[in-house]
């Protein structure tokens, strides 16, 4: 760990700022050893960028609960890597197979469909974003386009479904967490489940919603 690579930490508020002890010596508190540890395991091992390890450092200060998030976010990555036959790409990839256009990438990016990530100067997609963009490419093959009447725009319905389906998933998996539920429990509770189950359940409960709110909508006609 490099002296300057401290100084950026501290400057964005993961570790605490030093004691001085003269110009050139500053001590640091022994706990400092173990944070820069878990700030660099959680952007090796989950790929957690800087801002999103600070609003997680500032929101859980027990540190065996920080380990089991970062335990969580490794099976995680792991799992998301089986699961996905999509790599991460750059974008210059992503345009020549799938052919969008950096234009219509800025777009989806404002939406909240895809949010790509600057690494080393290059604009990457991780494999949740790839299979996104693929899913358009259906879509679009489908005539689900806004010339036949479906503007990109209608993507943000799915985008505000998806995150308030997640932040309820994760704030019930933290809650049990904190009321006890052993680390392993939870992390198998977390990668093991069975997506296909719940992605069932949700088509299903998408569908009777749908025809309910069908139902509804005939009446006040």
């Amino acid at each position: 760990m490099t002296r300057s690579t401290i100084h950026f930490y501290i400057e964005k508020g993961l570790l605490p700022r030093p004691r001085k002890a003269n110009r050139t010596m500053a001590y640091y508190d022994e706990s400092c050893v173990g944070r820069i540890r878990l700030i660099r395991e959680f952007q090796e091992k989950a790929f957690l960028p800087l801002e999103q390890i600070k609003r997680l450092f500032d929101t859980v200060q027990d540190s065996g609960m920080l380990e089991s998030v970062l335990e969580i976010g490794t099976q995680y990555t792991s799992w998301l890597t089986e699961a996905a036959p999509a790599r991460t790409m750059s974008e210059a990839e992503i345009k020549r197979e799938f052919g969008f256009t950096r234009k219509m990438l800025e777009k989806l990016e404002r939406l909240g469909v895809v949010g790509p990530e600057t690494k080393k100067g290059r604009r990457v997609y991780y494999p949740e974003d790839v299979e996104i963009l693929k899913t358009l490419v259906r879509m679009r093959a489908r005539g689900l386009t806004p010339k036949e009447g479906w503007p990109t725009e209608a993507l943000t319905i799915y985008v505000e479904a998806a995150q308030h389906l997640a932040k309820k998933e994760v704030a019930h998996l933290f809650d049990r967490m904190v009321m006890g539920l052993d680390p392993q429990d939870a992390q198998n509770l977390f990668n093991h489940t069975g997506e296909d189950v719940f992605l069932s359940l949700f088509i299903w409960m998408r569908r009777k919603a749908m025809r309910g709110e069908f139902a509804k909508r005939v009446k006040q006609m």
